[in-house]
């Protein structure tokens, strides 16, 4: 690529996994009265060979910035009684090492461009999906094709190695003891049921946490594969 990117780029890339996959089940609304919301006329948007959806829109603010979003649709409701916090665990497994770049090699490319781990390079799991984002100059061409590379990676490249899995557990553990042993967080888990429906109530938080401490990483790969993450 010869051309300078003088605009910033939002590109989200939605990796879309057959419901089947899960063996769950979509909770569509079916009132008459239902409209679905227009795209958005600035989004060029399409679906690659493999199946992945991609949206792509110009901005002028930030500048000389490049954004980018890797959506897949798998969270923490996709779990079985036994993999509680698995969804999570591999959300970090991401900066831990993948098919093009080992340990924190990652980390360590988004810093050598001037962008921050935590602020430009991060990752969160919701109940229903798991959001990689990244930010980085747009006045660099290699830049961007290194990004991309990591947004493949994340979607069907990552390693998994007991050590790494080890060393994240603890971080993980502590992320959920953070945002579930507080006042808003016990507050939270008691409201999941009553304002987001059954599914919520089915989550056992304390089994969470144990699972967290004992799974190895021939489980978090069985988790990985079952769950269709890795089929891109």
């Amino acid at each position: 690529m010869k051309k300078k990117f003088k605009n910033s780029l939002w590109i989200a890339i939605s990796l879309c996994l057959v419901a089947s996959f899960f063996g769950c089940s979509s909770n569509k609304a079916t009132s008459k009265d239902s409209i679905p919301l227009s795209m958005n006329s600035d989004i060029v948007s399409g679906t690659l060979e493999n199946g992945m959806d991609y949206y792509v829109q110009q901005n002028s603010k930030p500048e000389n910035r490049i954004q980018l979003r890797l959506v897949v649709n798998a969270g923490s409701l996709m779990e079985d009684d036994d993999q509680l916090g698995v969804a999570h665990l591999v959300e970090h497994m991401a900066f831990n090492g993948s098919e093009n770049f080992s340990k924190n090699e990652i980390i360590e490319f988004f810093e050598s461009t001037g962008m921050a781990f935590g602020h430009d390079l991060n990752a969160y799991t919701s109940f229903e999906q798991t959001v990689y984002m990244l930010e980085i100059p747009a006045d660099n061409p290699e830049f961007l094709e290194k990004a991309m590379l990591i947004l493949k990676d994340w979607a069907s490249g990552l390693t998994f190695v007991q050590e790494e899995l080890d060393k994240e557990r603890g971080v993980v553990t502590e992320e959920w003891r953070l945002s579930n042993e507080n006042l808003n967080g016990r507050i939270s888990n008691a409201e999941y049921p009553a304002l987001l429906g059954v599914p919520y109530l089915q989550k056992d938080f304390l089994s969470e946490k144990w699972i967290l401490s004992k799974i190895l990483i021939d489980n978090v790969l069985w988790i990985f594969m079952k769950n269709g993450i890795a089929l891109i």
